[in-house]
């Protein structure tokens, strides 16, 4: 493994930039209001909702608090949080870890709101989990898929999980959870949300590829803080991303909290050790740490996370990590992790104007009941019924598109996982990724190969959900072989085409 290894780019990506200035006069900086951009208003709303418990942070000293939250299992090889989405084993010992092991051109990012740690009240950990906890991660994707960011998905980490590895959703962070974010919020001192000072929330809205959804999402979310916590907090604009950066640099102590997202643009990118934004000393990305974090044993988890090449090991330290930024420190507020497509239109070919149809082929042993969910560049099984996708007997992989992928499940009670109603792991290897918009979707049956007895009746498949905003642009294909006695190779295509 390299000792010292620096990322050459840093992609800040937020939407799609304007001109960009060097810096923002403060007579730039609009106040913007929750359904309208007009100067000087403030966001507010009104009050619902419940669910879950998690960890305080003691770097600090604030007074004990009466109902601390008890911190999460400490993560073990044998007993990690999450579910897998690409096997340890398939990890290099090198940085970056990963193969390309999906679409080249789909780069993963994450979107954040992130808290000046050095600044009262917000130095207070406390009071960060409680502003975490009031935040629905759910409705906040939704808003995000609305306004066509590629396969937002709702987060509690940093880290997309395609290049952890794991998917730490609500295992790792702090979960939505209104009632204990009330608590922490008492136990910081503010049983009375009026004595609360003034806060505000700095976005950028300059947009070309999500026009209004920075507005949109931040409306959300102070209406969640209002309901939630009682406390209203103003949302102000600053032009483009790089104005917002700019001002967030020149007024170090004078802003509450912000929106960011980054992404991994490069391939050298695609590790874990991206969470260097936050170490303290800025070593890797100097100047991108907004929330002026610091903390020693974070940093400690990140320079030996560095230096290891067992890959289980490196994986349990970033973990840890995790836990430490986004829920026992809470830094940041993990909002939805997203897909950059380089080419953002998947359905443009290269060489023509016009729009071709998006087709993806799907070649899987099937024995009884199981589901494909197939949303932007990944895939996952969701096993009913007899032995799931390419157990039946041998181990067979799932093909989409001519790609193999062996799908990984729990055994239980064996490999052939039979009646498990459960789910293999994520594939992030379907290229072209299916668009966030609505499609046409024609299923074609091209062959069925029978094991055994050729004579027997064929399953059957269908499409039982089509890619709509309100599902995230989730397409479900099941394919029924609970008929016959033996599996079967199904070959089927599914042909999208753009509303």
């Amino acid at each position: 493994m390299k000792n010292l290894f620096r990322l050459t780019l840093l992609a800040i990506f937020l939407v799609s930039c304007g001109p960009s200035s060097a810096s923002v006069p403060d007579s730039q900086v609009t106040n913007t209001p929750s359904s309208t951009i007009l100067p000087g208003s403030t966001v507010t709303s009104t009050p619902s909702s419940t669910p879950l418990l998690r960890s305080t942070a003691t770097n600090t000293p604030w007074p004990a608090a009466t109902i601390t939250p008890e911190p999460s299992l400490t993560v073990t090889e044998e007993h990690l949080p999450g579910y897998v989405v690409i096997p340890i084993m398939s990890m290099r010992d090198t940085i970056p870890w990963l193969k390309q092991t999906f679409d080249p051109k789909a780069k993963p990012g994450v979107a954040i709101y992130g808290f000046n740690t050095t600044k009262p009240p917000f130095d207070n950990p406390l009071v960060r989990q409680a502003f975490a906890a009031a935040v629905d991660r759910e409705e906040v994707a939704a808003i995000a898929t609305r306004y066509h960011w590629q396969n937002a998905q709702p987060a509690t980490t940093f880290m997309p999980s395609q290049v952890l590895g794991r998917d730490l959703y609500n295992q790792v962070g702090m979960p939505f959870d209104p009632n204990l974010a009330k608590e922490l919020l008492t136990q910081a001192g503010y049983s009375n949300p009026a004595s609360f000072p003034k806060t505000i929330l700095y976005i950028s809205l300059a947009s070309s590829e999500f026009p209004g959804a920075t507005l949109r999402i931040a409306e959300a979310i102070v209406k969640m803080w209002q309901e939630h916590l009682g406390i209203n907090v103003d949302v102000k604009s600053i032009g483009n991303v790089s104005d917002l950066t700019s001002y967030l640099r020149r007024n170090s102590k004078g802003y509450e909290i912000y929106f960011m997202g980054f992404y991994m643009p490069t391939e050298e990118e695609l590790d874990p050790s991206f969470l260097e934004l936050f170490h303290s000393s800025g070593y890797a990305y100097q100047g991108y740490n907004y929330a002026h974090f610091s903390s020693p044993q974070f940093d400690s988890m990140l320079d030996d996370a560095r230096n290891e090449i067992n890959p289980t090991t490196r994986q349990i330290l970033y973990i840890d990590a995790e836990r430490i930024l986004c829920e026992t420190e809470v830094a940041i507020i993990p909002l939805f992790h997203y897909t950059v497509l380089q080419d953002s239109d998947a359905l443009i070919h290269p060489n023509t104007s016009s729009y071709d149809p998006l087709v993806i082929e799907i070649r899987a042993d099937i024995d009884g009941l199981s589901r494909l969910i197939l949303r932007g560049n990944t895939a996952q099984w969701y096993h009913l019924k007899f032995a799931a996708p390419g157990r039946e007997g041998a181990t067979n992989p799932t093909a989409i598109n001519g790609v193999d992928w062996y799908p990984i499940w729990r055994d239980i009670p064996d490999s052939t996982n039979r009646d498990c109603n459960c789910r293999s792991d994520i594939f992030t290897g379907v290229a072209p990724a299916l668009p966030a918009r609505p499609m046409e979707v024609e299923l074609e049956i091209l062959n069925i190969v029978r094991r055994g007895d050729p004579n027997q009746p064929a399953g059957t498949v269908s499409i039982i959900q089509f890619p709509t905003p309100e599902n995230n642009f989730t397409i479900i294909v099941e394919f029924d072989d609970t008929g016959p006695a033996a599996s079967a190779f199904y070959h089927v295509r599914l042909k999208l085409t753009r509303k």
